[in-house]
């Protein structure tokens, strides 16, 4: 029987032990509260108990630690802007999504079931612009219904899982172009070269008694903080023409945009009830650049209340 011969040349003592392949990879078909999200690039979970110290006793030091009330945040981006209503006004519900097992043709499955816990939103970030395609940012926290559960509990696992997911191509957005504003009457400067939307909430968490995880309740949204750069340096009533959006008021804003590849028809981005609140004005040796930056409140002077996702948006694609 022939020896095995090791690195050395010499015969081996023992046989190399081979490791299994446990990684996972290609984060794919996740559906945010019942709501299906296209153009998935990453998802996160981040969790952390509060802890309690004991006191330093002396030359010892602290000697005991506690811990209770896991906190678990949840962060996400995709290309789906235009579904960004719906993903914001979810109501609670399942949380699934699936990443690939390496090497394999099976996938892990995980499931938040919305009878232990599900994710509170609380951060928005929307981003058109001229050099990719629109990118949409979520972040929110784990609620969890029973206080005795923790994320180990919460986020349940299949793996070697052999169904496909579903993928879900969202409408990718890109170069916004024509944006105007109107107050009464159009102002439209030209070459956009973003415009960005956030908007957050603030929550309350919770631990009570013995708990060792939290409860997690949203306030309202506060208000939706807008940004317009372009590169129109065009003399208007004296001044350039952010001089003049800045001496505006209230007015809705109106951002085309162009589908990538080709794609139709293009859509449209309208954000109501905004007041410019401040101008950037940067020059150098290249293009000067002007950042409109603004907010849009909820109710109108007219008495108009807008919402997340109903006929009378604050804002939305269309």
């Amino acid at each position: 029987m022939p020896q095995e011969i090791g690195h050395s040349g010499g015969p081996l003592c023992h046989k190399e032990s081979v490791m299994a392949n446990k990684r996972t990879i290609l984060v794919q078909g996740l559906s945010l509260n019942a709501v299906n999200v296209g153009g998935l690039a990453s998802l996160g979970f981040s969790g952390a108990f509060k802890t309690v110290p004991g006191r330093a006793d002396g030359a010892l030091g602290i000697q005991e630690v506690s811990r209770h009330g896991q906190s678990v945040d949840f962060n996400m981006s995709c290309a789906d802007v235009t579904n960004v209503n719906a993903l914001l006004a979810a109501v609670k519900a399942d949380t699934t999504f699936y990443v690939k097992e390496s090497g394999l043709a099976t996938w892990h499955k995980y499931i938040l079931p919305n009878t232990t816990a599900w994710i509170v939103l609380n951060r928005m970030s929307l981003l058109l612009s001229g050099s990719a395609d629109g990118q949409l940012d979520l972040s929110g926290k784990v609620s969890f219904v029973d206080g005795s559960k923790t994320l180990a509990d919460a986020l349940t696992l299949t793996d070697a899982f052999e169904t496909d997911p579903t993928i879900v191509h969202p409408i990718r957005l890109g170069y916004p172009n024509a944006v105007s504003f109107n107050p009464g009457s159009t102002i439209a400067p030209l070459h956009t070269q973003k415009v960005s939307l956030t908007l957050t909430r603030p929550v309350k968490e919770s631990t009570g008694d013995n708990d060792i995880s939290e409860v997690v309740d949203a306030l309202e949204w506060d208000l939706l903080d807008v940004n317009w750069t372009f590169v129109d340096a065009s003399e208007t009533n004296g001044s350039h023409i952010a001089a003049s959006l800045l001496a505006a008021s209230y007015g809705f804003m109106t951002v085309p945009c162009v589908q990538l590849g080709g794609q139709t028809p293009a859509k449209t981005l309208t954000v109501n009830n905004v007041l410019w609140t401040g101008m950037e004005q940067r020059e150098g040796k290249d293009h000067t650049e002007f950042t409109m930056k603004g907010q849009a409140g909820w109710r109108s002077a007219a008495g108009v209340d807008y919402k997340m996702n109903a006929a009378t948006k604050l804002f939305g694609f269309a």
